[in-house]
């Protein structure tokens, strides 16, 4: 069924649709692939067009291209989505789907291991306490890569905040499984200056600093 989140009733207007709101590729050995589907459909009576297709984790790579840029009404576009680990943690991102009914994104989990065995989820990578980790490179221009552990499925809150506590970014929100995860920040639109950057996952809390250079 298809996700029904992404998209708004207007008469005479494209509405578009997504098959998921959440690709989750499970455990794959480092360099090989993994492939899921995701269908774009539009159940309005004016042609969708998509603007662009993005994500940031390189991990994470799609089929779509320009030339597949119109859906007419009652149609849909078919694609795959592949994950190629090259690190054991816990890789997540968002794929964004700029179009011009609704901004939709979709939710990307996988995980690298070294070799996929019958006692993967046991695996001895796997965390065993709760950690967030000093950014790289820090200070930094123009992005900076943020890492994390969970030693068990929590609810995970991760964003960076001003030197006024002010949230200028939201980069994690959501339940996510144990593991070790990577995720990176290029501020857009944000000056030069110190800004922080606080996990929350369950009852766990800790911020750290970074030094934006422009």
């Amino acid at each position: 069924m298809a996700d029904m989140g992404c998209y708004f009733f207007n008469q005479g207007m494209p509405i578009i649709t997504m098959s998921d709101s959440l690709l989750d590729f499970g455990v794959v050995t480092i360099g090989q692939q993994n492939h899921l589907p995701l269908t774009i459909g539009n159940i309005g009576l004016d042609t969708l067009i998509l603007h662009s297709i993005i994500n940031h984790q390189p991990a994470f790579t799609h089929d779509w291209s320009p030339a597949d840029s119109l859906i007419p009404p009652g149609d849909s576009l078919a694609l795959t989505v592949s994950f190629t680990p090259t690190d054991t943690v816990a890789y997540y991102d968002t794929l964004w789907v700029g179009n011009n009914d609704s901004l939709c994104s979709i939710q990307l989990l996988g995980r690298g291991v070294i070799s996929v065995g019958i006692n993967e989820d046991n695996s001895s990578d796997m965390p065993k306490e709760y950690a967030l980790r000093q950014a790289y490179p820090n200070p930094f221009n123009p992005i900076t890569t943020i890492e994390f552990d969970l030693p068990k499925k929590s609810n995970v809150l991760l964003k960076i905040h001003n030197i006024l506590g002010q949230e200028v970014a939201k980069l994690v929100a959501g339940r996510l499984p144990a593991g070790r995860y990577r995720r990176q920040w290029q501020p857009i639109g944000v000056s030069s200056g110190i800004y922080f950057y606080t996990l929350h996952a369950d009852n766990y809390v800790r911020t750290k600093k970074l030094l934006l250079l422009r």
